[in-house]
Formats: structure tokens, C-alpha cells, sequence
């Protein structure tokens, strides 16, 4: 399965969820209904991130290692409580 057949999947599901009486939000159907929708979009797959357009790259780089030293810290102290 391609990542856009994943991708257009789960917005097929998502659209076709029955609404939750005891959300706060709206459905995604009825968000996207009130934007004119009237079905799935066909949602294609990121090709160039935020990230690599708004950053230089070794920025970038420092942002990434900084997110995933945090995380991976926050995992291993989840994982030993």
C-alpha cells in the first residue's frame, strides 16, 4: 500500500465516523461540509516539509536532534515508571 492509499484511507474513515455527541469539536465531515465539501478530499502525500522551507539546514538538523533527545528521554522515563 502506497503512503497515499494509506493517507486517503484514513481520511475515507475519518469522513465516515459517526459524530461524538460528546466531542467539543465538530466532525471532520461536517468541518470540511462547512468549508463546501461534500465528500472525501483526495489528499496528496508531503513533499517538502515547513521545516526544510523555513530553515537552513543545519538549524534544521539541530531542531531534529533536539526534539528526538527529548522525546526518547521523556519514552525511557515513561518506560521505567
Amino acid at each position: 500500500m502506497s503512503q497515499s492509499q494509506y493517507l486517503n484511507g484514513c481520511a475515507q474513515r475519518a469522513w465516515e465516523r459517526p459524530d461524538d455527541g460528546k466531542s467539543t469539536h465538530p466532525s471532520w465531515a461536517q468541518r470540511l461540509a462547512a468549508l463546501g465539501y461534500v465528500e472525501t478530499p483526495e489528499i496528496e502525500p508531503i513533499r517538502r516539509t515547513a521545516l526544510s522551507t523555513l530553515l537552513n539546514p543545519e538549524t534544521a538538523e539541530q531542531q531534529i536532534a533536539g526534539f528526538n533527545n527529548r522525546w526518547t528521554e521523556r519514552m525511557e522515563d515513561y518506560l521505567q515508571r
